[in-house]
């Protein structure tokens, strides 16, 4: 007497009950969909608002240069790239490299041309961050707007983008102070 072996089939399964039916399949598809869906969500959330984070503390440091500029020049503000105040150049011979377009801050001609910055915020550096400009870069999703309101006033706002405009976060200045 002779064994009998079960002959197998290629793609099909010896159970049909057991068979996966193309309706489970489209409803686990779909509950992957929504859940990276919510991670991508969360993820771009938390960059929106690591961004604000980023310029609230470069606010700080433009906010303690503008005001020890002010402690050195009798109250007055700053104008930013102004050649005197905060030039789009560094001065020749302060020593300053990089930080084109004033970024590095207002400068102290009383001390050789120094800026008030000892470096330029990491945020602001990179570009993850505009300062001082009314329409930032694409991709840009928070920014320091820099207002000279009068000789001696001044509001440096953080501000994060929305889907259609920019919102205010906080404010330095001198109408206001760190209402951070």
């Amino acid at each position: 007497m002779q064994a009998h072996t079960p002959t197998r089939r290629v793609g099909l399964r010896a159970d049909p009950e057991r068979a996966v039916s193309l309706v489970e399949v489209v409803i686990v598809v779909l509950i992957i969909g929504i859940l990276g869906a919510a991670i991508f969500a969360a993820r771009n959330s938390s960059s929106r608002a690591g961004s604000v984070t980023a310029a609230r503390a470069a606010g700080q440091s433009y906010h303690d240069a503008i005001e020890a500029f002010m402690r050195d020049h009798g109250g007055r503000v700053p104008v930013l790239n102004d050649p005197e105040d905060w030039p789009t150049t560094p001065p020749a011979g302060s020593g300053v490299t990089g930080g084109a377009g004033g970024l590095w801050g207002p400068i102290n001609f009383g001390a050789r041309g120094k800026p008030y910055l000892d470096k330029i915020p990491e945020s602001i550096n990179d570009g993850r961050v505009a300062l001082g400009t009314a329409a930032a870069s694409p991709g840009v999703r928070a920014r320091l707007l820099y207002e000279r309101i009068g000789a001696r006033q001044y509001r440096l706002s953080v501000q994060r983008a929305t889907s259609t405009s920019w919102a205010t976060s906080c404010e330095f200045g001198t109408e206001g102070g760190n209402q951070c």
